[in-house]
């Protein structure tokens, strides 16, 4: 409750004195979402325990959350940083993830990331290797891991766009559809004062 009332009053502050929120250190917010084509209880346990641990790789804790979706695996976080953050260090911090994850994924020599990260990104790659087709988000990083009509997998990684996220916040169905999540996000063409909705099935 302390740090509740703590990070509250940090955003009455800013907002009440006028300060740009973007150049100010303070408690960062991001969701956490993850998707996997099965739930399988082994698998969903080693997914959401590896998210877990990049979360924390990742300065984050859990803040809130949320119960599952079943059938295939759903899974909601919000995630709070450990320290107070501008926005170029969040963005600082991204980047990290993406790299480290991008290492491990190819499997390269990963002089570049030290041991901790490389543990932490390469047991998130490992927890989805054996699932068909998942989706994770961690705050603006995205993760899509697909399998080919040849049997073989794929895993991308990408930074999304503010426009992007905004459309993902208001279409988190859509987190459930890899194969074409992408082409979802290529149509992405807005401005604030556009509301973003998904055209429901057989609407034109």
């Amino acid at each position: 409750m302390d740090s509740i009332r703590r990070e509250t009053y940090e955003k009455f502050l800013i907002d009440s004195m006028g300060l740009n929120s973007a150049n100010v250190s303070q408690t960062r917010f991001a969701p956490v979402r993850i998707y996997i084509s099965e739930d399988d209880p082994k698998t969903v346990r080693s997914v959401e325990h590896a998210a877990k641990a990049y979360v924390t790789f990742l300065g984050f804790e859990t803040a809130t959350d949320y119960p599952p979706e079943s059938g295939s695996w759903f899974k909601k976080w919000i995630a709070k940083s450990k320290d107070a953050l501008s926005s170029e260090e969040l963005e600082d911090t991204i980047k990290k993830g993406k790299r480290a994850l991008e290492l491990t994924a190819l499997d390269k020599q990963r002089a570049e990331v030290n041991r901790e990260n490389a543990l932490a990104a390469g047991e998130f790659i490992k927890s989805i290797e054996n699932v068909p087709n998942a989706v994770a988000q961690f705050g603006s990083l995205l993760i899509i891991k697909t399998k080919g009509p040849d049997g073989e997998c794929s895993v991308m990684t990408r930074v999304l766009t503010e426009s992007e996220m905004e459309f993902i916040e208001s279409n988190q169905e859509i987190m459930k559809d890899a194969r074409n999540l992408l082409e979802r996000l290529a149509s992405v063409k807005v401005n604030k004062d556009t509301t973003i909705k998904l055209e429901g099935p057989g609407e034109p």
